[in-house]
Formats: structure tokens, C-alpha cells, sequence
């Protein structure tokens, strides 16, 4: 009895043991989940999946019958093995056999698909559980491909556990398939054929001449959604590319991509390298707003000259005279203060509308919206916008309250205007006063309830006008001709009555003016309170942050820049210290070129590498203050 208790103890002990182990491993892997995310590719997006199902389908749907070779694309559904068992007998099954408890929890976490839950306004909503997304397999139409296939597939069943679904799975072929070729492959793999198939990702998979139709689908969903949404969950949250032609016949993303070239031709600059590439008179390379491009009538050079003409190979710098001698003395100066490259790199386009010269679809909506207003001649009033975003974004206030002042100044804010616009609800009267129509300037200003507030505001505040035709008018107005102190109480005031009003529409409850101010007074109190302890952070910081020694046969070069924007301007300065912290070189290079402080910073940083080559130093440790120029040298990323 003794040996088979000891027997049994060292069998738990045992047990134990593996238990921890793979509650230790659960744990690295939950750590390792915290950095990388299995669900996501970096640097790639899920729609190039549904881009390159586009094209593949389009030209399958189109693939005429000339051509020898025939395609087929597969839409598999695979299922989970333990998907075709319930979860809880999985987990009555190992209670009855006799495991730990621990030990069924991490079985059960192990099986157990993930959840989400979407944060709405930071508040996490209900959890959902994600269903698995499509798979589509393209081959050629070939009875020996689908036996690959087969077999592919037979080794990821045994490994995964997952099985093919035959009744969900279906086969799609190119026109030029011969029948008898389909019929064989069917019969086989005992799989139905089909159409282009409906959806792929959520998204269709293939586009025909109606694209409306093709989305239609989407769109009844969503409105479908909206209908049913409560007002307060709404939330906002090849052949060469310039010339190539559309045709009747092409893809739909084809055609979407040409769409928006006009536009990326707009916001394109080329930069100088070695001017090998850059045609002077037809290319845009001038820092030259609107037209980037030389106005000088050409002469000396021939039409089809590229900017290399204009390069001293030897210096790597303008020959001037030249230079002079073609353009006009404005557009001579504007390119004599271009950097030329000294390590002969080529020519490259960029994008004009961000600092480190990479696309972005925000600069670019941006780019749109500013040729939209000058082509509607809206140049004064897009001048009058920009001093109020401009004061609008320097507001001393937290991001979000910006944020919801600026969606105040748009009309974008979901009033009941809004909502009745969008046929979400049926009256547009103020749930408050019940006699005007609920813009955002009624709400936040001309609103009796809103009025008892600003009444006992700020003095200034309340001296200022009442009547306005919409709150862009009037924060234009304010934030114009009111102190800045006054313009943090205007904006946590504008917020608190808005909450107010969402307080009363959804929970039937209404804050006193007074206590509207409390909660004002009481938001800015923190804020300043934040911005004193920021402050001396900063100052400590900069207290502490000493020069320190390099190691031991190491020198340090630091850099630093100084910019003259009246007389174009950038003055360089460069000092070498040895391991002991003595000066061993000092430099100051003043050079013609834009005073932009990123650029100075970053030729600064140049010329101190050229200064340590030129002085044969090999250990060197560099050091700039620029935080942008070092991150974009140490970082390794396209800049």
C-alpha cells in the first residue's frame, strides 16, 4: 500500500510539474503576444489581399478563349476540429477523467477562440467573438494541379486538425476552361462550381460594369446597422504610370488608382541628387509655389537639357555664372541655395506635403481640399479658415477638446439638425427649449440653457455678440478678439454644455449653470496644474542633461545650426572632443541655402561627418540635438 501511495504521489508530483511548465510557457507566450500581433503582417494592409482577388478574378471573367490556359480559383472553408464539438463536453470529459482543475483552464484557454471589444469614446463595448477569413487558392485548370492541391491541403488537415468543408468550398473557372476539363475536376474533388464569387474579406470579388451594384450589398448592410444604432453610440471614428491609358475593359481597381493620379502628379516634386534625371524646363523641381516649376524662357541650353547641365561635376555644386546667365535673377537665387548632392545619389520624386517626403492619405486629402477651394476662387475665405484652425489647434486644452471644438466649427457634431438630415430621428427641435431647430450654435450659444451658463462666465465672454448665423462665425469672432486666458474657459465651457445636453437627452438630467462653471474651474485648475509639473520636468531635465565623455579612443563631434531667414542663411558649427573632454577641433561653416531649421540641422550633420573624414578620425561618436535628423539617420527608414 505504501509503494503504490508513493507511486501515486511521485505521478501527481509529476503532474504538477507539467502543469507549471506549461503554465510558465502560456505565460511567454501571452508576453511574446504583447509585441507582435500573428493576426497582422507589418508593413502590409488586408486590402492587397482584396486587390489582388480583384485583379486575379477580372482577368479570369475576362480571360478569352484563344488562350491555351485556363485558370481556376478555390474558395476554401475550412473548420476547426474542435469547432464540430461543444466546448463544455470537451471540458465535463476532462473533469470526469480526473484532471486539475488549473490544468482544464489551460486546455479550455488553449481551445477557446479569442474575443474583442471595440472601445467607443474609451469605454469598451460588448465582446464578439471574429469568424475566420476567406480562403481563396488560384491555379491552373489542370485535373494534376487539383491532385497538388489535394494533397497540400491532406497534409495541413492531419497537421491542423482542421477539415475542408466541401459544401461551403466552391470552384470558379476561367472562361476558356473546356466543359470536359471542369466536369473531371468537379467530379473529383467533389466540389460545386460557381460564379465569381460573391464576397472575399467582406468586399466583393469581382467588379462588372456596375459598380453600384456591386456594392450594394455593403450598403444595405450598413444602413441596415445605422437604422438600428442609438443616437448616443454614434461615434466618429508598367507599359509608364503617367501616360498609361483606361480602358472600357479594365479592372476596377485599375480604374480607381488612375482616378487619384491627377491628384499624386499634383503633390510630386523631384529632388536634386546629381540632376542625371530632372529636365530643367518640363520637370517640377523648383521650392517654387504654385507652379514648381521654371518660368524663365529657355535659352543656352536645349529644351530637353536635364539639371546635371547646370552642375559643376567636379565640385558637386552650381556653376552660378551659368546659372545666372539663363534664369531670371529671382529663380537664380531660389537654385543656388539648393542642396546639391555631394555623393553623386540619383534624382528622386517626393511628396511635397510631408517633412520626411513620404505619401501619406491624410497630406493628401489635404492637398485635395486646397485645389478644390482655389478652383471655386475661395482664396480669401480659406485664408479666414486657416487663422481659425491655426488658433484653434494652439488652444491650450487637452487633444480631445480641440478636437470636439473643431467638429463644433465644422457642424459635424450629431445634433438633432444632424440626425434629422440623415433621417436618423424625426424632429429637429432642441430636446431642451423645444422652440428652435438644435444646431451647434443654438446648442453651445444661443440656447436659453446655454445662455444661463455664459451669463455667468467670463465678462468678456458675455460683452461678446449673441446673435450668429453658425459657430464657426462666432469662435472666429472669440477667439480673435478675446485674451488667451479667456480661450481655455471657452472651450471647457462649450464642452461642459454639450455633455450637459447628452446627459439630458439620455438620462433625463439636467446640471445647474453653477455647477457647469464648478466643473470648468475645476478642469482648468488640473490643467495648469499639469502644465507646472511639465515645466519643471522639462527643467530638470534639462538640468541634468550634461556633456558626457566619450570612451576611452573615442572622439565625440557634436553639431549645431544657427538660421538667418531674412538673408537666406544657415550657419554650421561643429566641435570635436577627445575621451578626456578636451576641444581638439572647432568648426563654423556659413552656407547659401532655405532657411528651414530641419534642413539646416540636417546639413549640419553632413558637413560634421565630411569635417571628422577630412580630419582621418575613425572612433567617432556623433551628437545633434534635432531629434528628426538623428532618428532619420539611426533609424534606417526611407526619409
Amino acid at each position: 500500500m505504501e509503494d503504490d501511495y508513493t507511486d501515486e504521489k511521485e505521478d501527481v508530483d509529476e503532474l504538477e510539474r507539467r502543469m507549471w511548465r506549461d503554465k510558465m510557457r502560456l505565460k511567454r507566450l501571452k508576453e511574446q503576444d504583447k509585441y507582435t500581433q500573428s493576426a497582422f503582417v507589418p508593413g502590409r494592409m488586408i486590402s492587397d489581399n482584396t486587390i489582388v482577388a480583384y485583379e486575379l478574378m477580372h482577368s479570369m471573367q475576362n480571360r478569352r478563349k484563344k488562350h491555351k490556359e485556363a485558370f481556376m480559383a478555390l474558395k476554401l472553408d475550412m473548420s476547426k476540429a474542435y469547432d464540430r464539438l461543444e466546448w463544455s463536453f470537451i471540458q465535463q470529459v476532462l473533469q470526469r477523467m480526473g484532471f486539475a482543475k488549473e490544468w482544464i483552464e489551460l486546455v479550455m484557454q488553449c481551445i477557446s477562440t479569442v474575443s474583442y471589444s471595440i472601445l467607443l469614446n474609451g469605454s469598451p463595448q460588448a465582446s464578439f467573438n471574429p469568424s475566420r477569413d476567406d480562403s481563396l487558392v488560384f491555379c491552373k485548370a489542370q485535373m494534376q494541379e487539383w491532385i497538388r492541391l489535394h494533397n497540400i491541403i491532406s497534409l495541413y488537415e492531419s497537421a491542423s486538425g482542421q477539415r475542408l468543408n466541401l459544401e461551403k468550398s466552391s470552384i470558379f473557372f476561367s472562361k476558356n476552361t473546356r466543359h470536359e476539363i471542369q466536369s473531371s475536376i468537379l467530379s473529383i474533388a467533389g466540389i460545386k462550381a460557381s460564379g465569381p464569387f460573391e464576397r472575399y474579406l467582406g468586399l466583393p470579388s469581382y467588379i462588372g460594369r456596375s459598380k453600384s451594384r456591386a456594392f450594394f450589398p455593403i450598403l444595405d448592410r450598413i444602413k441596415a446597422q445605422m437604422s438600428r444604432w442609438k443616437t448616443n453610440l454614434l461615434s466618429p471614428a508598367a507599359t509608364d504610370f503617367s501616360t498609361a491609358r483606361v480602358k472600357r475593359g479594365d479592372s476596377f481597381v485599375w480604374k480607381s488608382i488612375t482616378a487619384g493620379r491627377q491628384l499624386l502628379y499634383e503633390g510630386l516634386i523631384w529632388k536634386i541628387g546629381n540632376g542625371n534625371i530632372v529636365k530643367i524646363w518640363s520637370n517640377k523641381w523648383l521650392p517654387t509655389p504654385t507652379s514648381y516649376k521654371s518660368q524663365s524662357q529657355p535659352k543656352v541650353l536645349c529644351l530637353e537639357a536635364t539639371v546635371n547641365s547646370l552642375i559643376d561635376q567636379e565640385t558637386h555644386s552650381w556653376n552660378i555664372p551659368l546659372v545666372q546667365n539663363i534664369f531670371t535673377p529671382e529663380e537664380a537665387a531660389i537654385i543656388s541655395r539648393i542642396h546639391v548632392s555631394a555623393c553623386n545619389s540619383n534624382d528622386k520624386q517626393v511628396w511635397r506635403c510631408t517633412k520626411n517626403g513620404l505619401f501619406t492619405v491624410k497630406s493628401a486629402y489635404h492637398l485635395q481640399v486646397s485645389l478644390n477651394d482655389n478652383k471655386m476662387g475661395q482664396a480669401s475665405d480659406t485664408s479666414n479658415h486657416e487663422a481659425l484652425w491655426n488658433r484653434l489647434w494652439k488652444l491650450k486644452v487637452p487633444n480631445k477638446i480641440k478636437i470636439f471644438i473643431w467638429r463644433s466649427a465644422r457642424e459635424i457634431l450629431p445634433t438633432r439638425v444632424n440626425l434629422h438630415k440623415r433621417k436618423i430621428i424625426d424632429s429637429p427641435m432642441c430636446p431642451i427649449c423645444l422652440i428652435h431647430p438644435e444646431t451647434v450654435s443654438h446648442v453651445l450659444w444661443t440656447c436659453k440653457a446655454a445662455q444661463d451658463v455664459w451669463s455667468i462666465s467670463s465678462r468678456r465672454i458675455q460683452k461678446s455678440k449673441t446673435e450668429v448665423a453658425s459657430f464657426n462665425d462666432l469662435l472666429s469672432n472669440l477667439l480673435s478678439t478675446l485674451p488667451p486666458e479667456d480661450h481655455t474657459r471657452l472651450a471647457f465651457t462649450a464642452k461642459e454644455i454639450w455633455f450637459r445636453r447628452n446627459k439630458f437627452v439620455f438620462e433625463s438630467k439636467f446640471t445647474p449653470p453653477q455647477q457647469i462653471l464648478k466643473l470648468v474651474s475645476s478642469s482648468m485648475t488640473d490643467l495648469e496644474q499639469i502644465e507646472r509639473n511639465q515645466h519643471r520636468t522639462s527643467t530638470q531635465i534639462q538640468g541634468t542633461a550634461r556633456w558626457c565623455k566619450p570612451p576611452i579612443n573615442v572622439y565625440k563631434l557634436n553639431w549645431d545650426t544657427a538660421i538667418d531667414k531674412i538673408n537666406c542663411r544657415v550657419g554650421i558649427g561643429v566641435s570635436i572632443r577627445d575621451w578626456l573632454g578636451l576641444v581638439t577641433a572647432t568648426l563654423r561653416s556659413p552656407c547659401n541655402s532655405f532657411p528651414d531649421p530641419l534642413l539646416g540641422e540636417a546639413l549640419a550633420a553632413l558637413r560634421s561627418v565630411q569635417f571628422g573624414i577630412n580630419l582621418g578620425l575613425k572612433n567617432v561618436i556623433f551628437e545633434g540635438d534635432s531629434k528628426l535628423v538623428v532618428h532619420g539617420i539611426t533609424s534606417g527608414a526611407e526619409d
